[in-house]
């Protein structure tokens, strides 16, 4: 029980300082981790500029104009075979 104690602290401590680095980075921008991570990878991957933190409706434009609400989650290796 102590080895997972230990084991749960290391991993808290470098999940700390890794979101540190990414909020420094631009990646995310507030305390709501799969979210932030979703919307700064669909921006890359679509090309979308986001959108404020506070705009309601829409979290990214693309270069043509339209508004997409991007959604994301965290899903478990288990059983997974392909996820985009």
């Amino acid at each position: 029980m102590e080895k997972q104690t230990a084991v749960r602290e290391t991993l808290l401590k470098e999940f700390a300082n890794c979101s540190d680095k990414l909020f420094t980075l631009g990646i995310i921008r507030t305390d709501s981790f799969t979210g932030e991570i979703g919307e700064f990878i669909a921006s890359k991957y679509f090309k979308l500029s986001l959108a404020g933190k506070s705009t309601k409706a829409y979290d990214g434009v693309c270069p043509k104009g339209y508004k997409y609400q991007i959604k994301s989650k965290v899903i478990s290796n288990n059983n997974l075979t392909h996820h985009i």
